[in-house]
């Protein structure tokens, strides 16, 4: 590429450009560190020489010297561009340049990380600048998962004047250890990867940690795309700032996202087959450094337990690294592998895989110490500059479609080759199309490839040798699944969480939630059962037990053995007695509540038979009410009026007599216990009223109130009014009995007319209504109250 070319608008504010050719310069085309405007401290220029940097890249060129001119700039650049020294270059020799040096509790700038890993990564090369001035200037990290008090004791030991962190960790110190970080001083606030900052959720965080800092200062964001809410933080945080856009051209003159040395590659697979060739891709370069992002945390949690026990990939270096893991495991593993991938530039020349003019940098040929895989999430995806790094396997394509540009990033950086492979399923293969209409250079796997088999050629052949590995491959995950129970669990979480995850893609127009093959899914996590998800069973009616019906298909057709997964035990022994003993109690009280079923079983038999009873009864006291109601509507003799609905219910009954003596019988004992316990002062003339079922205003006979049907209220008042109207009894009225009713209230005549029906049927139930009738009237008696003597005086 010929020397960057740089087009400044005329305002302050337009933004500065800078475009690089496909191929890198030779190491005299760039700007030498030297020779920048303002020239740097020589501080800066001997801890750029020591760490091997002589001449700045297009960014840096581009970006050091506004930041020197105490101007705030807006950086967008492809992954592996050199941004961290673009920030850190002017932090330091402002900081440097001051006429009054900081105080150790005087904080002179402050730089936001997204993650724990990137934040780590910028103190180790801040460090290679703090000791090289006349005035040391300490750098403090400031990150989660650390003890406040260990903080604490650093910045009193010795002082702070950069601070290095992720927002939330900044904003709690800033008002926890708020004596010993003072901002008043401030010059420079750097918001590194500043679109994933706004994507995790910090917007919040970063505007909390605005207010507190000086508005006389200088900010920076760099990021590698920019988005809406960025440009309104621009907005809203910046001053008239300086934008910075530095592209990649092509050869086709047209900008693209990735660096030119990097090699982008796709492979479509079904998704049964996904875990067979990634075990095939990583058996092939065992000697080579990768990176392998899943979509979850669940599943590099299963997939860094699982690869290291396949026969293919025993001896493999493997380590996952998610954000839900412990912060020394996560920073254990992200050291691990950066060790691994690390070649210093003396090693590798000696090896003949450098180049000295500053070209492009090729991959070791062989490496002695084997190679390393990283499994992650995407928190790994932004920002870490991990040297050598050969290949970056997308096991998953990413929910945010600008991730796949940060992925690939961590590969082809500050000119070094590296290559990318992308895994897609048939119905997922549109999202190579909008990666090519994005202008990411990407072709299909097998074109153009060095060393390729003779079965890669997309032959049919070649197809069937790859699902026979692929077949392989789920075979050696399934056993090692029956063999340790833990396992399998993490295998059932990563499948939960792949369909939870699923369903949040952004591009839902590509990765429909509809076409994912459930089934398949399954047998891609070797499971061996279907395992519940809630939001499968919100679908449409019978599509779960599609999904189920297919994975048990592929199961008969690999020939896997069935399996009972309760006889699965742990690997880890603790864990298995507990397992064991925790099954063996499930199911005694899963006896247990059968035993009592069992056992249950007559009780309710007799209930049901007792309510069949009740509703019997009430049935007929509900046809004979009705009967009356129409003789009294019609105007005529209860007798020819309602013979036929009368004499219904007398046959009901009759019918039902001799069954209902005993719930007859049983009726009275429980009235009477109740009697006795209204006169001993336990029971409320209430609660008595609602267990005997009267209430006030109720007529006293069988067929009233409620329990007939007919309101008791509305009864007594048409009753009344049927006797002003009615001159006689009925012709089923008793001589005796009529002249009784004729001196009770018209409003008990209805349950007479009903009483002398029954009698008619059946002398011995009117022998029980009559006790029951005086049973009640010696209740009305001693409900009500007592004379007394005060009452009397007073009335008086």
């Amino acid at each position: 590429m010929p020397a960057a070319r740089r087009a400044t608008g005329a305002g302050e504010g337009a933004p500065t450009r800078v475009r690089a050719r496909e191929s890198e310069p030779a190491l005299d085309a760039r700007q030498p560190f030297e020779q920048l405007e303002p020239r740097l401290l020589d501080g800066t220029l001997g801890a750029l020489r020591d760490a091997g940097f002589t001449h700045a890249t297009p960014v840096q060129e581009a970006v050091i010297p506004h930041f020197l001119s105490r101007k705030d700039v807006v950086v967008q650049a492809c992954t592996g561009s050199g941004k961290t020294l673009a920030f850190l270059v002017p932090l330091f020799e402002l900081l440097a340049r001051r006429a009054e040096p900081l105080k150790p509790a005087q904080i002179g700038a402050i730089v936001i990380e997204p993650t724990r890993e990137l934040a780590a990564q910028v103190c180790a090369v801040a460090a290679l600048f703090a000791g090289r001035y006349e005035r040391e200037l300490a750098v403090l990290p400031l990150v989660g998962g650390t003890r406040l008090e260990s903080d604490r004791e650093a910045l009193r030991a010795h002082g702070c004047h950069v601070v290095v962190g992720t927002p939330g960790r900044i904003e709690h110190s800033l008002g926890a250890l708020g004596p010993l970080l003072r901002v008043s001083e401030l010059e420079l606030l750097v918001l590194d990867e500043a679109d994933r900052l706004l994507d995790m959720g910090f917007e919040q965080t970063l505007n909390a940690i605005l207010n507190r800092l000086p508005k006389q200062r200088r900010t920076g964001l760099f990021s590698a795309t920019q988005t809406e809410t960025l440009l309104q933080l621009i907005r809203a945080g910046l001053r008239n700032p300086v934008k910075v856009d530095v592209q990649v051209l092509p050869l086709d003159k047209r900008a693209q996202p990735t660096p030119a040395s990097l090699t982008n590659w796709f492979s479509v697979c079904e998704l049964e087959h996904k875990l067979g060739t990634l075990v095939e891709f990583l058996a092939e370069r065992s000697s080579e450094r990768v990176i392998v992002y899943a979509l979850t945390c669940a599943a590099v949690d299963f997939l860094g337990d699982l690869l290291p026990l396949l026969p293919r990939l025993r001896g493999a270096h493997i380590r996952p690294l998610h954000g839900k893991m412990a912060a020394a495991k996560r920073t254990a593993a992200y050291a691990w592998y950066r060790e691994r991938c690390s070649a210093p530039a003396a090693r590798a020349a000696e090896r003949g895989a450098v180049r000295q003019d500053g070209g492009a940098v090729g991959r070791l040929d062989a490496r002695q110490d084997g190679g390393a895989v990283l499994l992650c999430t995407d928190v790994a995806a932004r920002g870490l500059d991990i040297p050598d790094v050969d290949w970056i396997v997308q096991y998953d394509a990413p929910q945010d479609p600008d991730t796949y540009i940060h992925r690939v990033g961590r590969t082809a950086r500050m000119g070094r080759s590296g290559s990318s492979l992308l895994l897609v399923t048939p119905e997922e293969e549109a999202y190579v199309h909008f990666l090519k209409v994005r202008r990411v250079p990407i072709v299909p796997w097998g074109e153009q490839r060095e060393g390729a088999r003779p079965e890669a050629e997309g032959t049919e052949a070649a197809a069937e040798a790859a699902r026979a590995r692929a077949s392989d491959a789920i075979a050696d995950a399934k056993r090692a699944l029956v063999a340790d129970r833990a396992l399998l669990e993490k295998a059932a979480r990563a499948f939960v969480s792949h369909v939870r995850a699923y369903r949040e893609h952004q591009l839902k127009y590509i990765f429909e939630f509809s076409k994912l093959n459930l089934g398949a899914l399954a047998t891609s996590y070797a499971l061996l059962k279907m395992p519940r998800v809630t939001e499968l069973r919100k679908g449409a009616p019978g599509a779960l037990d599609a999904h189920v019906a297919r994975f048990a298909a592929g199961l008969v057709a690999s020939g896997a053995v069935e399996t009972d997964i309760d006889s699965i035990g742990y690997k880890d022994k603790a864990r298995e007695r507990v397992r064991v003993q925790q099954l063996h109690d499930k199911r005694a009280r899963r006896q247990a509540a059968v035993d009592a079923a069992a056992a249950a079983e007559p009780l309710r038999d007799r209930e049901a038979e007792r309510e069949a009873r009740r509703a019997r009864r009430k049935a007929a006291r509900n046809a004979k009410a009705a009967a009356k109601h129409e003789a009294r509507r019609g105007g005529g003799a209860l007798g020819a009026a309602s013979g036929p609905r009368a004499a219904a219910a007398a046959r009901i009954e009759a019918r039902d007599d001799d069954e209902d003596d005993d719930g007859d019988e049983d009726d009275f004992a429980h009235e009477a216990r109740l009697l006795k316990r209204f006169k001993a002062g336990k029971l409320s003339a209430h609660a008595l009223d609602t267990a005997l079922g009267l209430h006030e205003g109720e007529s006293e006979g069988e067929g009233g109130g409620d329990e007939g049907g007919v309101d008791g209220g509305d009864e007594r008042q048409r009753t009344q009014e049927d006797g002003a109207r009615e001159p006689t009894e009925p012709s089923c009225a008793k001589p005796g009995r009529a002249a009784a009713s004729a001196a009770e209230p018209a409003a008990n005549r209805g349950e007479q007319l009903g009483s002398h029906a029954r009698e008619a049927v059946d002398p011995e139930r009117a022998r029980r209504v009559e006790l029951l009738r005086q049973k009640r009237k010696r209740l009305a008696a001693l409900r009500s109250p007592k004379p007394s003597a005060h009452r009397g005086i007073r009335g008086r």
